[in-house]
């Protein structure tokens, strides 16, 4: 999108409201914006501020939201560690408030951080735990992820056979719900 003109609109908004809710949102956004156009440390910036208000308004939810974009960021600088530790932080959060969509999107978060550590075990793991959720859930754009993720762990582990049914699987789950992202 036009970042640009994302940041100049939420930055007027921050200096006109008065509501900490709606400036804890504003730094989220601009957090997102400032790391989609590469300025990182501003990124940084907008997401801890959001974060210290939704922790000191015990917006849980919210403050789990920024804590995995945090780790989101981490994980694009490859600093794979502080990744880690703000997707626990954000799953951590999620389990305490009961969301299990977001229990497997920190579960697969955490699974790609592991991954990209060569932890492939702990990964499968991590991914599998995300697959049960959303099965349970029915969520099928999750499960279709999770799969998918299953299967290059398995082709990372050199097994390919393994790789291949759950690549098929992703596939089939995608081609009924016309995803093909």
């Amino acid at each position: 999108g036009n970042y640009k003109k994302s940041i100049q609109k939420t930055s007027e908004i921050l200096k006109k409201t008065n509501y900490i809710e709606v400036k804890a949102s504003a730094y989220n956004n601009l957090g997102a914006c400032y790391k989609n156009t590469g300025k990182i440390e501003d990124a940084l910036k907008h997401y801890i501020l959001a974060s210290n208000i939704y922790q000191k308004e015990n917006k849980i939810s919210d403050l789990a939201v920024v804590e995995n974009n945090i780790g989101l960021l981490f994980q694009t600088l490859e600093d794979y560690n502080k990744a880690k530790d703000y997707h626990k932080k954000a799953l951590n959060h999620f389990i305490s408030i009961n969301d299990d969509t977001n229990i497997a999107k920190s579960y697969n978060a955490i699974g790609i951080t592991l991954a990209n550590q060569d932890s492939l075990k702990n990964a499968l793991s991590h991914f599998k735990k995300s697959y049960f959720i959303n099965k349970k859930n029915n969520n099928i754009i999750g499960l279709s992820e999770d799969v998918n993720n299953i299967g290059g762990i398995f082709y990372y582990m050199e097994k390919y056979d393994s790789a291949i049914v759950y690549f098929k699987k992703s596939l089939t789950i995608d081609r009924k719900n016309q995803d093909f992202s």
